[in-house]
């Protein structure tokens, strides 16, 4: 049981870092940087684009037998035929799993076949992404009107969060141009336009993010903490975090974005200015970026965690 769960835990973490970076990345190069940059930057990417895509699928695929076993309390049961048959046609988590695998095998096909175009991966990466929702706690509210909400805004969160985190890789092999007379100018042009994407990226992950911990543990939830609108609302909802595991986890993840949020402040606003004139700076952006994708790392252990457990 606890070793089909930690499967089932790493599984989803390996499929939400495939997708986030798929999205993220691909569409940081198709719509932000520019040719021969642009190919350049794919090219080098080509191999880990394919590994993401076939990890993906692969990962989507252990899930089902994953949860069947999680659902019968055994690991036999994994490979019941009836068990798997009646999970996959006769539950939400089935359909769920379908829509999502046949996401995943487009993104899959796309990318497997065409990894150095980024407009062709960007696409399916993120029609994949909106899928997830269909699953999880947005799904626990049906299709009331709430739980559709709650299905738009995490879809939304996911997007914004790979939008910035996916796109850290490809800005790390891009921070090296800018000591190279051909390229310096293409790179300093796909930094900025990085710049001013993560900023809109950031703060749609923070809003989506707070609306997501007020319909999973407030007044949407029915769960009983009772976090209602408005700021004695959101003091409820910061207090009720510290009651569940649940909200413990996800009380650390906020931490673990403050500091993505902090370095990425740090990165823009203190060592991008002085990139031009100290090399330091430069070594410094590396590793700040570096930092923000180990972090980004920990943020989604965290989220295929508490995404397995009950919220209350």
């Amino acid at each position: 049981m606890a070793e089909a769960e930690a499967a089932l835990i790493v599984t989803r973490a390996l499929v939400y870092a495939a997708g986030l970076f798929l999205w993220g990345a691909m569409a940081y190069l198709a719509a932000f940087v520019g040719e021969p940059l642009r190919g350049a930057i794919a090219g080098r990417l080509a191999g880990i684009t394919r590994l993401s895509a076939l990890l993906l699928w692969l990962m989507l695929l252990a899930s089902l037998p994953l949860r069947a076993s999680l659902l019968a309390e055994g690991g036999e049961a994994a490979l019941s035929l009836p068990l798997l048959s009646a999970l996959l046609w006769e539950t939400a988590i089935g359909f769920a799993w379908q829509v999502q695998m046949l996401a995943a095998t487009l993104l899959a096909a796309g990318a497997l076949m065409c990894p150095r175009r980024p407009a062709l991966i960007a696409p399916l990466a993120a029609l994949f992404l909106i899928t997830l929702p269909l699953g999880g706690h947005a799904a626990m509210l049906g299709l009331t009107l709430i739980g559709l909400a709650h299905r738009a805004n995490d879809a939304l969160h996911i997007l914004s969060a790979g939008a910035w985190a996916g796109a850290l890789l490809p800005v790390l092999l891009i921070l090296p141009r800018l000591r190279e007379g051909e390229s310096r100018a293409a790179a300093q042009a796909a930094l900025l336009n990085f710049s001013t994407m993560g900023h809109i990226a950031v703060a749609l992950v923070l809003i989506t993010g707070l609306i997501n911990a007020w319909l999973i543990l407030g007044a949407g939830s029915g769960n009983g903490m009772g976090a209602e609108a408005g700021p004695d609302g959101l003091i409820d909802l910061v207090a009720g975090l510290w009651t569940s595991p649940y909200g413990r986890l996800l009380a650390l993840k906020a931490t673990l974005v403050a500091l993505m949020v902090t370095l990425a402040l740090v990165n823009r606003y203190a060592l991008v200015p002085r990139l031009a004139a100290s090399p330091p700076a430069g070594r410094a952006l590396m590793l700040g970026t570096l930092a923000e994708i180990g972090l980004s790392a920990l943020v989604l252990a965290l989220v295929a965690a508490f995404g397995t457990m009950d919220p209350s």
